[in-house]
C-alpha cells in the first residue's frame, strides 16, 4: 500500500490528519513545549557550530557566513512536524541554513507554515510522506493486540 494512493486510504494516516486537525489552532497551548524545544534546537546548533573550523573552510564566503549567520552545514530535519506546533522556525532559520519538515499530513505542514508565515520561504521544505515504513503493517493492528502478535514482531524486526 502506498501512502499517497488515493485509491488505497491508509486509516492510520487519516486517523493522524484528524488528529492534526483538532489541534491546528492550539498553537498558544504549545507554547512553553515550544520555546523548549525550539531552544533545545538552538542550543544544538550552536554547540555544532562552535565547533567548526572557520580557517578549514576554503570558500571565504563559506567561512563568512559561519562567523555571520547559519553555518552552511547545518540543515535541521522535522520528523513527523504535524502542525507545527511544537518548534518556532523563525529562530530556527537564524541558526539552520534550511529545515526539511517531513509529515504524512501535508495540509497540517502548510497549515502551521501559515501560521509561522513562511509559506514562501525557500529554506523551509515540505515532505508529506509516511517516513516509517510500518503503515502497512500497523493498519493491521487492533486495540487488542498484544506486543506478541506477529504484526507487531514483523514491526520490531524492520526497526533492527
Amino acid at each position: 500500500m502506498k501512502e499517497n494512493d488515493p485509491s488505497h486510504p491508509n486509516p492510520l494516516a487519516e486517523v493522524n490528519r484528524q488528529r492534526n486537525y483538532r489541534v491546528r489552532d492550539a498553537w498558544d497551548r504549545f507554547a512553553s513545549h515550544r520555546q523548549e524545544v525550539t531552544q533545545l534546537l538552538l542550543k544544538a546548533a550552536e554547540e555544532f557550530a562552535s565547533q567548526v573550523d572557520v580557517r578549514s573552510v576554503a570558500d571565504h564566503d563559506v567561512a563568512g557566513r559561519v562567523a555571520n549567520g547559519p553555518c552552511p552545514c547545518l540543515r535541521l530535519a522535522v520528523l513527523g512536524a504535524g502542525n507545527l506546533n511544537d518548534i518556532d522556525l523563525q529562530p530556527l532559520l537564524q541558526s539552520y541554513v534550511s529545515i526539511d519538515l517531513f509529515d504524512l499530513d501535508g495540509a497540517a505542514m502548510r497549515a502551521g507554515l501559515q501560521r509561522q508565515a513562511l509559506v514562501a520561504d525557500s529554506r523551509v521544505m515540505v515532505h508529506e510522506v509516511e517516513i516509517t515504513g510500518l503503515a502497512d503493517l500497523l493498519i493491521q493492528c487492533r486495540p487488542q493486540t498484544t506486543l506478541n502478535d506477529p504484526v507487531l514482531q514483523q514491526c520490531f524486526a524492520r526497526t533492527e
